[in-house]
């Protein structure tokens, strides 16, 4: 899945359904390490949205010409988070950069 803010496009997977918690990996990985240290854990776990996301410039997200900076990049994150939670409570996991 994608999200598009400005005009960076952030992909994004969700797994399962329930309370969402969003899982973002260091910086230099894409979302499939987050996935592969996460869901086995899911695995044995209802009730749980599961949103794996690429960091900008990792994976498939493109970044726009409108982030020069780490606060760029952060409110593009803070952006992405309020558009595919809607307002929802969330839990938010990640390591290194994430």
């Amino acid at each position: 899945m994608t999200c598009t803010i400005g005009n960076t496009i952030i992909n994004y997977e969700v797994r399962g359904s329930g309370k969402p918690i969003l899982l973002f990996s260091g910086f230099i990985n894409d979302m499939t390490t987050m996935m592969n240290c996460m869901e086995p854990i899911f695995s044995k776990k209802e009730g749980w949205k599961r949103i794996y996301v690429d960091h900008l410039g990792v994976g498939n997200t493109l970044v726009g010409e409108e982030v020069k900076d780490f606060n760029d990049v952060l409110g593009i994150i803070i952006q992405f988070v309020e558009k595919i939670t809607e307002n929802e409570a969330f839990i938010l996991g990640g390591y290194s950069f994430g």
